[in-house]
């Protein structure tokens, strides 16, 4: 080692020797931080003196802290320093346990932890990798992918969700596109779509009393609800109409007779006034009044006396004095005619010649033959009409020159514009002859501002191509002007062979509007994982699902109490096999009242009269409103009606006649010797056919045998 030391002085800061700086074994010291280097080679033989390779620092600054509070980087703590904070940290760590999955450990001395590798999992001495079935290969995707074990390829990969899948975060989703679902009662299936069909309901007779029907509660947008008949038809049931289990009845009288009086006619229920029966009358216009319409055609009836109504219409130059109208105007001034006019008795003519008119000037001019016929009438500011037949033909204003019909024209025709809707869309060309042939340009309905432009260059416009000709080519079939895939059976163009998993099929991708193709390999792994079996449909308001079928289940109906002036129900337009309908309940009572009947926001009342006083005649009897037949001798009355009582003898059924006399007259008794035997139950019956003892009986005189 030389025996020199270079002594570096670095006042202002804490600089270290750069590694040149020093030959090697040579010190320096920085006396603004006390920090010692060495030049050294390190890791390499070399003299002393030697250019060295690094400045190695080799001591520094003692700090005598307890707490190392300093916490230098390049000073030396003292022994003692060190003890004493050895000491306060007693207790601190006492130990290390290696926990889940990982080994190693200790209280003492250097202590290691070590992870455990699993299954697919390589411990390393740095870090921990997947090692195991290929798992180690696989690289970022992207996307959200599957693993799984491809064992064709002994490997693992990552599955791409296809059609019917789709992957969000850590959830699986499967369309379901292959579980087959029915239409039950009531439903039609249109692809994927359910509707009501109110259509295949069965038809059945109405019982109004406990039967229900559907109806929109809230309205046209309310929610479907269910509501009785007889709640229905008790809801509806306004003045003199009662309901009772639903069926409707008028309480009013409807055998009022009315007869039409004057001035007015009766057709079976509807009266109409008939003017045609005034009697025929001397008008006195200063005292007598005429019907009119006040406030239009519409207006309501009304009445005027014929004296205000002349003075209302005498203008000027009329007077009206109790309904006269009188004139006012000058009967004696005398008229001449001046320029251009000729005067005959009292009607002014204009002059034939018209030489000395130099100007015509009026605001309501109008020249031509007798009115509503030819006719250019100025009457109009800044504008000019030319009428024939009373019929406008041309009419010139400050926007321009109108044509009513078809305009010829002569000679030569500048246009600078041509609006296509001023010509009805089309423009005829007549060619160089006139004939039956023409030349029509126009144009289809436009959608939008179109421009279409002539190039500046002389030539023929070219049209449709009709002359090209085109071929198909491989897998086309050319058919007219339609091109087609060919059939792979008839073997032209497209040859047979087998199906490689590599093979590819065209298929349209509809969220890109494109063509693409896929894999006969890729399309098999797109079956065996498109099938949904794990889908759940359920079954909403007034359905039921039974299996995969759906059924309209009308028994879900919640009850609502009927609104009728802004309720709808449900109903068959056209009959049993008509297509489903809402109508509001209001439209509905209206289109049912009939005679005597009117509707008025749902609610049926009765328009007959309800005074008519009625009286019960023979067999009847009245208690309040109620009519009843009443019984008498031999006669039962019940809530059921009459019935014949026990004390009348029948023709059917048995009776037991007690002292009872039977007049036989024409009538005859009959039966066999049995029946007799059996209803004679007494032995003061004798019959001749048989044999009979007589005890104390007398027989009258007449032949008998023995």
């Amino acid at each position: 080692m030389a025996n020199t030391i270079l002594m570096k002085n670095r006042a202002s800061d804490a600089t270290v020797p750069t590694p040149t700086a020093l030959k090697q074994g040579e010190l320096a010291v920085n006396s603004f931080d006390g920090s010692i280097f060495m030049g050294t080679k390190l890791g390499l033989s070399g003299a002393a003196g030697v250019e060295a390779t690094a400045s190695t620092r080799v001591g520094g600054r003692i700090f005598d802290e307890d707490d190392l509070s300093s916490n230098s980087a390049t000073g030396l703590a003292s022994q003692q320093s060190i003890k004493a904070y050895v000491d306060s940290s007693a207790g601190l760590i006492t130990g290390v346990t290696a926990g889940t999955g990982l080994t190693g450990g200790g209280s003492t001395g250097d202590i290691t932890l070590n992870a455990v590798g699993g299954t697919g999992l390589a411990t390393n001495a740095n870090d921990i990798a997947l090692s195991h079935l290929g798992i180690e290969s696989l690289s970022d995707p992207n996307a959200d992918r599957i693993m799984f074990w491809d064992d064709s390829a002994g490997a693992t990969a990552f599955l791409t969700a296809g059609s019917g899948l789709t992957i969000s975060g850590t959830t699986i989703t499967a369309a379901d596109n292959n579980t087959t679902y029915s239409a039950g009662t009531l439903l039609d299936l249109d692809s994927t779509t359910f509707n009501v069909d109110l259509t295949e309901a069965g038809e059945a007779a109405v019982t109004v009393a406990n039967d229900y029907f559907l109806f929109l509660d809230g309205g046209a947008s309310g929610t479907a609800a269910k509501e009785s008949m007889a709640d229905y038809a008790a809801a509806i049931a306004g003045t003199n109409i009662t309901a009772s289990n639903g069926v409707l009845s008028g309480t009013g009288n409807d055998n009022t007779t009315y007869t039409a009086g004057t001035l007015l006619d009766l057709s079976s229920t509807t009266f109409n006034v008939d003017l045609q029966e005034a009697t025929e009358a001397a008008v006195a216009v200063a005292n007598d009044y005429f019907l009119f319409l006040d406030g239009g055609a519409t207006g309501t009836a009304a009445k005027e006396s014929m004296a205000d109504y002349a003075a209302a219409i005498a203008g000027t130059n009329i007077t009206a004095s109790n309904g006269v109208l009188s004139g006012t105007g000058n009967d004696n001034t005398t008229y001449t005619a001046g320029d251009g006019l000729t005067l005959n008795s009292t009607e002014f003519d204009l002059d034939a010649s018209l030489t000395t008119v130099t100007s015509m000037l009026n605001n309501s001019l109008k020249i031509g033959r007798a009115d509503g016929q030819d006719s250019i009438d100025f009457g109009s500011d800044d504008t000019i009409l030319f009428d024939i037949d009373n019929t406008e033909r041309m009419r010139v204003d400050a926007a321009g020159v109108d044509i009513n019909g078809n305009l010829t024209v002569s000679g030569d025709t500048t246009v600078v514009n041509i609006l296509a809707g001023a010509v009805s869309n089309t423009i005829q060309f007549e060619g160089s002859g006139a004939d039956d042939h023409e030349t029509t340009v126009g144009v289809i309905n436009p959608t939008a501002d179109r421009t279409i432009n002539f190039p500046d260059t002389s030539g023929t416009v070219s049209l449709s191509d009709t002359n090209t000709t085109y071929s198909a080519g491989n897998g086309l079939l050319l058919t007219g002007t339609t091109f087609t895939m060919d059939d792979p059976e008839n073997g032209t163009s497209i040859n047979e062979g087998t199906i490689a998993t590599d093979d590819r099929m065209p298929i349209w991708d509809e969220s890109a509007s494109s063509w693409k193709y896929v894999t006969i390999d890729n399309l098999q792994d797109e079956i065996d994982t498109d099938t949904d079996n794990d889908t759940t449909y359920s079954a909403g308001t007034l359905l039921d699902l039974s299996g995969t079928t759906f059924n309209v289940d009308l028994t879900e109906a919640g009850e609502a109490a009927v609104a009728v002036a802004n309720d709808y129900f449900l109903f068959l337009d056209g009959g049993a096999t008509g297509t489903h309908a809402k109508e509001s309940m209001a439209d509905y009572a209206a289109a049912i009242a009939g005679t005597n009947i009117t509707a008025t926001n749902g609610v049926l009342s009765g328009t007959g009269n309800d005074n008519t006083t009625y009286s019960a005649g023979n067999g009847i009897s009245l208690s309040n409103t109620t009519f009843s037949v009443a019984g008498n001798t031999g006669l039962d009355q019940d809530s059921d009606g009459l019935s014949i009582d026990s004390s009348v003898c029948t023709l059917t059924g048995s009776q037991t006649l007690t002292n009872k006399g039977i007049d036989l007259g024409s009538n005859t008794l009959t039966g066999s010797v049995a029946e007799w035997n059996a209803a004679a139950q007494s032995e003061s019956f004798c019959f001749l056919a048989e044999a009979q003892t007589l005890t104390n009986k007398t027989i009258d005189a007449g032949a008998y045998n023995t």
